[in-house]
């Protein structure tokens, strides 16, 4: 396992509506990474978020050098974390940074969509960099995935201008 010295970032982690003891876990989950933490004023659009910035490429050797204990451990507190707020809406975006971006985002009210969403994440890395590959945009920073029934699919392109596409009538468009 990598070690990090104590200057170096490579989690950001921003969050509002969470317990102590819960900021704890996700930090000590992180901590040999190093962490960069910011709690957040509430929003009326939901009761709890998280938002995990990974400085590391989204792809399968990430599952390895993260720990694939450590990645079940994170899945499992997010969906505690969730099933905790009941029926409430939660925010929670992981995004891995590297070039370009790679974004999953999600506000939901219901389990099982939390659930679900953090389930599938790690196997999706091998199609997701096929898809990005098929993406006929110059200059992709950032690339969100969004849940749509229960799977997650790029809803969103953003190029280095900070020119927004989204997929219409079988080809991306900018909006």
């Amino acid at each position: 396992m990598f070690h990090f010295g104590h200057s170096t970032k490579l989690i950001k982690l921003t969050y509002a509506g969470l317990s102590q003891a819960e900021v704890e876990t996700i930090y000590k989950l992180f901590q040999q990474f190093g962490v960069e933490e910011k709690e957040e004023e509430l929003s009326e659009e939901y009761s709890s978020m998280i938002n995990i910035e990974m400085h590391f490429r989204y792809e399968p050797q990430f599952f390895k050098i993260f720990g694939f204990d450590r990645w079940e451990d994170l899945k499992t507190l997010l969906k505690n974390i969730k099933w905790r707020r009941g029926n409430k809406r939660f925010r929670f975006s992981l995004c891995f940074k590297d070039n370009p971006d790679v974004e999953f985002s999600l506000l939901t009210s219901s389990d099982l969509a939390m659930n679900k969403a953090v389930d599938i994440i790690e196997y999706l890395a091998d199609s997701i960099i096929l898809q990005l590959r098929s993406i006929d945009i110059d200059n992709i920073k950032r690339v969100i995935l969004e849940l749509k029934d229960y799977r997650w699919s790029i809803g969103k392109v953003i190029d280095h201008n900070g020119n927004e596409y989204h997929y219409i009538d079988n080809r991306w468009r900018k909006v």
